[in-house]
């Protein structure tokens, strides 16, 4: 038998059914993986080192869109105060 970390980091995940087994002491699934692991076994990681890759790139892309949404909004609220349409103490907090 084998196992897998949950990706949020809570319980494992048997690989045989992919059933997902949660940290509880009254789980027999968890009791099982306990003597599993007492036995010198070591789950896998929760990320393969592609999936890694995949959810870097992800985490990028996405840091790069929030950066691109926050300057365009600077850049509006700039051409807006200087075309008079927003008061010249607007701040970029207020919504």
């Amino acid at each position: 038998m084998a196992y897998k970390r949950q990706k949020d980091g809570v319980g494992v995940i048997r690989l045989v059914d992919m059933a997902s087994i949660p940290e509880c002491p009254d789980n027999r699934d968890w009791r099982e993986y306990l003597e599993w692991r007492a036995k010198g076994n070591e789950p896998l990681p929760a990320y393969t080192p592609e999936e890694l890759a995949e959810k870097q790139k992800a985490d990028e892309a996405a840091a790069r869109e929030k950066l691109i949404a926050e300057k365009m909004r600077e850049l509006a609220i700039s051409e807006l105060k200087k075309e008079g349409k927003l008061p010249p103490d607007y701040r970029m907090d207020q919504k």
